[in-house]
């Protein structure tokens, strides 16, 4: 049931003294598509902040605002939790080698054999109303 999808991951590294426009521009001339810029390194201070200054609060980062591979990688090698909405985002996490136990299944309204898929792994879930819990329950009545 793996359906997780090879990503093509373009890592550039810059160092030294940074010119974001001469950046830009580089990578402009060697990709024929769209592209975004990240500081990774800022992920890494951030987190760190986190830690820091609100050390008994465990993050969850939401998979769906940004399931870039190299964000992913440096958020779980930090030991961040996952907040997954779907079962391609639940493989993509597990595929990191994310222990189970740092995601939760967040989505409003869960799929029933997404919802059989993380029985498998993952013990935590979210629910919105009713029928949402009712349909967990049916399906996972051992989830938390």
């Amino acid at each position: 049931m793996e359906r997780l999808v090879k990503e093509k991951s373009f890592l550039r590294k810059f160092s030294g003294d940074f010119n974001l426009e001469k950046s830009i521009l580089s990578v402009q001339k060697t990709l024929d598509e769209s592209f975004y810029m990240c500081n990774l390194s800022d992920i890494i201070r951030k987190f760190e902040d986190w830690r820091k200054f609100l050390p008994r609060v465990k993050p969850f980062y939401a998979v769906k605002c940004n399931d870039d591979i190299n964000v992913l990688k440096i958020l779980a090698s930090l030991g961040c939790s996952f907040d997954c909405a779907s079962l391609w985002e639940i493989e993509k996490i597990l595929a990191l080698n994310v222990d189970p136990q740092r995601i939760i299944f967040a989505n409003t309204t869960k799929i029933s054999s997404h919802i059989e898929f993380a029985k498998r792994k993952i013990r935590f879930m979210t629910f919105d109303n009713e029928d949402e819990i009712y349909k967990i329950f049916k399906v996972y009545p051992d989830a938390k």
